[in-house]
Formats: structure tokens, C-alpha cells, sequence
């Protein structure tokens, strides 16, 4: 191999290039046919220089100081069958193929693909990014579809939709326009995600905007979290604010140490309300436990549910066994917010309540009291207790109309 040389400042005309292709600072390589130049070595830039055409070579090098060398200009498309190693930018009209990136300023090109990039500065493509793993210290502008596996990214980021599989980390906000399948997404600012969004696990410290129906499969909002439409998981938990718009549907648990605010049903395998909900209605296949303060319109049914003293529920109340006023269980502590409504000397105060077995405990009343076997504690009140089989009674209770003996119950509300 014999290899070629262009000077500082020269502009040139080449076709095929046996060996590796030394650039001088400031040099313009142009094609012979008006098509692209082929290396069969490597090409090593001593600065900043221009490629009017398409370029295909074994690496690219850029041998100056870092922030120093200059802008590498291709208007075409680069491929390199192994690596490109620039100290300062890089700016690729068409196609950036490589087996890796490693660029210390900006980088901007139509579209990537690579196995690995690394971008000192802001990373900006306009068409399709495909990559394993994309680290970006500055802003990130993707305005295709990206398959990507690992997504880093130290400033903003904006994506046009489609798959990264892997872990998202990014210390600024998040868009995406379009719908985006992602594993693990953890920021610290804003996420905006697109309807039909797919995803398994969800860390928000900020705020994240769901703008259509979308599935995250662990969702844990520490910050914000607004849901345009119906919002499907495994597990939530709510520790800031959460308000969903349509249907919330949880496979398993749902736990708001926060305030979630949900316009449609709330269904889920288990819920633990030690914060505030409200939803129109609620259906619980296993445990409800609440013992901060639930809403609802059509009232919640669980197979079984325990109110937590000081908590406070709005709405009927349907369940196998119902337990209202308990202490809290074992290794299990009082939420705030019903601590401080036993401070200011406040009851355990639900609404109607229908079960198979139902027990008032002190310092708690409820309306309507309707099922098969109902215990009222010393210190419990009841405006009305309709029952089928048992009714047992202490001391210190209060029902405000004669408790009445019944053959049937009236149906529930849900």
C-alpha cells in the first residue's frame, strides 16, 4: 500500500485510495466521478477539512488536541469499517456508519449506525439512530426511530419514537414524539411520552406526561405524574402526585404514599392507600388497606379491607370482611395523614358499608351498615346496621336507629 497525501489548505479530486490517506488542516477532498471516495486504509486528519462526497475507509482519525482540531465536514455519507475517533466535531450530511463513535465536541449527522457512540457535546440526527449504547455528555436530538439498547444522556433528549431496550438515564428532560418501547427509564426532570408507549420500569424524580394510553410495568413516581388516557401496570407506587385521565389498571400492587387522582376505575390486585385517592370507582381482587383518606363516587369493593384508625373514606364499601377503625399491623406505621386527624381528636369516618363480616372498632362511625355478621366496639357509631345471622354488641356503642334483622340484604353498588 502506497498511501496519499493532501496538503494544508489543498483541494483535491480522488477516486479509489490505496492505503491510508493523510489530511492536512482546512483541506477540501472532492470525488473524481461524482461519487464517493474509497480508502482502503485508514484516514488520518490533522484538523478541521472538508469531504465533499461520500467517504468509505477503514477508521477515521482526527490527531490534534482536544477542542482544537476542528470540524470534520462529510456531505455524503461516512462509513467506516471500524471506528472514528474525532477530538472536536463532526458533521455528516447522510449516513454515519461505523463500528464506533467517539467524538469530543458536537455531533450531527442523517442518520447512525453503530455499535457504540460517544459524544463529548450535543449529538443531533435527523433521520434513523441505531446503536447498542449511546453516551452523550450535552443535549440529544433524535427526531427518527431509534433502536437503541443503552440510552445516556447528561443534558436534554429528544426522541422520535421507537425501542430502546435497555436502561435510559437522563439528567434533563425527556420527549419523545412518537411511541417508544423502553426498559428502564430513570430522569431527574420532565418526561413526555407519546400514547401507545410501552415500558418496564419508570422512574420519575420530576414529572412525567403520559399523551395517550400507555403500559409501564413498575411505574414509581417520586415526582409528577399525568396519564392522558387509560394507564396499564404491574406495580405503582406514588410517592409525589399522579392524575390519570381515563382507566388505571394495576396487575398487582398499588400503593400511594402521595395524592393520585384518577377520573375513571382503579383496578388492582392489591391496594395500600397511605396518602389520598380518589377515582370514580375502585375494584380490589385481594386486600384494600387504607389508613390515609380514599374518594370515590361508585365506592370501592375488595375481598377483604381494613381502614386504618384516623383514616377517613368517602363512598361505599364492599367486601368479604371489612374491618374499620385497626390499628395499624404489624411492622406497618401510621401514614401521616392519618396521625394527624387522630391528633386533632378526628374518628375513622367511612360511609356505607356492605360485607359478609363487618367490624366497627373505637372511635370510628360509619352510615349504613349492611351484612351477615357485624361487631361494634366500645366507642363505635352507626347510623343504621342491617344484618342477616350475628349481631354483636358492647358496652359503649351507639346506633342511631334499632339495628334490624333481615332475611335478605340489599345488593351492593358494585
Amino acid at each position: 500500500m502506497t498511501g496519499r497525501t493532501v496538503k494544508r489548505g489543498e483541494t483535491i479530486r480522488l477516486g479509489a485510495v490505496d492505503g491510508d490517506l493523510q489530511v492536512g488542516r482546512k483541506a477540501t477532498i472532492k470525488s473524481e466521478a461524482g461519487g464517493k471516495v474509497v480508502v482502503s486504509g485508514d484516514v488520518i486528519f490533522d484538523g478541521g477539512a472538508t469531504v465533499d462526497c461520500s467517504l468509505e475507509c477503514g477508521s477515521v482519525e482526527v490527531k490534534a488536541a482536544p477542542h482544537t482540531g476542528g470540524t470534520i465536514k462529510v456531505n455524503g455519507d461516512l462509513t467506516a469499517r471500524k471506528g472514528v475517533d474525532v477530538a472536536d466535531s463532526l458533521e455528516v450530511s447522510g449516513t454515519a456508519c461505523a463500528e464506533g463513535f467517539d467524538v469530543g465536541g458536537h455531533m450531527g449527522a442523517g442518520s447512525v449506525l453503530s455499535k457504540r457512540v460517544r459524544v463529548g457535546g450535543h449529538f443531533r440526527v435527523k433521520g434513523a439512530l441505531e446503536s447498542d449504547s449511546v453516551d452523550v455528555a450535552g443535549h440529544l436530538s433524535a427526531l427518527g426511530k431509534v433502536k437503541v439498547v443503552d440510552l445516556h444522556v447528561g443534558g436534554h433528549a429528544e426522541v422520535g419514537g421507537g425501542t430502546i431496550s435497555g436502561s435510559i438515564q437522563v439528567r434533563g428532560h425527556i420527549e419523545v414524539k412518537s411511541r417508544l418501547e423502553y426498559g428502564e427509564l430513570q430522569t431527574y426532570g420532565h418526561v413526555s411520552l407519546a400514547g401507545g408507549s410501552k415500558g418496564e420500569r419508570l422512574s420519575v424524580l420530576g414529572r412525567v406526561k403520559f399523551s395517550g394510553d400507555s403500559t409501564c410495568r413498575i411505574l414509581e413516581v417520586k415526582g409528577a405524574a399525568e396519564a392522558k388516557g387509560d394507564l396499564l401496570a404491574e406495580e405503582i407506587d406514588v410517592l409525589g402526585m399522579m392524575r390519570v385521565t381515563g382507566h388505571l389498571k394495576v396487575s398487582k400492587r398499588l400503593k400511594v404514599l402521595g395524592i393520585a387522582d384518577v377520573k375513571g376505575r382503579v383496578d388492582c390486585q392489591k391496594l395500600d392507600v397511605e396518602g389520598r385517592m380518589t377515582a370514580d370507582s375502585a375494584v380490589v381482587i385481594d386486600e384494600a388497606d387504607v389508613s390515609g383518606e380514599l374518594r370515590t363516587v361508585g365506592g370501592m369493593k375488595a375481598s377483604s379491607i381494613a381502614v386504618r384508625r384516623g383514616a377517613r373514606v368517602t363512598g361505599p364499601l364492599v367486601g368479604e370482611q371489612v374491618e374499620i377503625g385497626e390499628r395499624p399491623g404489624f411492622g406497618q406505621w401510621p401514614s401521616v395523614w392519618s396521625e394527624v386527624r387522630g391528633r386533632a381528636g378526628q374518628m375513622t369516618d367511612v360511609e356505607d358499608v356492605y360485607g359478609r363480616s363487618v367490624r366497627i372498632a373505637a372511635d370510628s362511625q360509619a352510615k349504613r351498615v349492611f351484612a351477615a355478621e357485624v361487631q361494634m366496639d366500645n366507642g363505635s357509631t352507626a347510623q343504621q346496621v342491617t344484618y342477616t345471622k350475628d349481631l354483636r354488641l358492647t358496652p359503649k356503642y351507639y346506633i342511631h336507629l334499632p339495628p334490624r334483622k333481615t332475611d335478605k340484604l340489599p345488593d351492593p353498588p358494585l
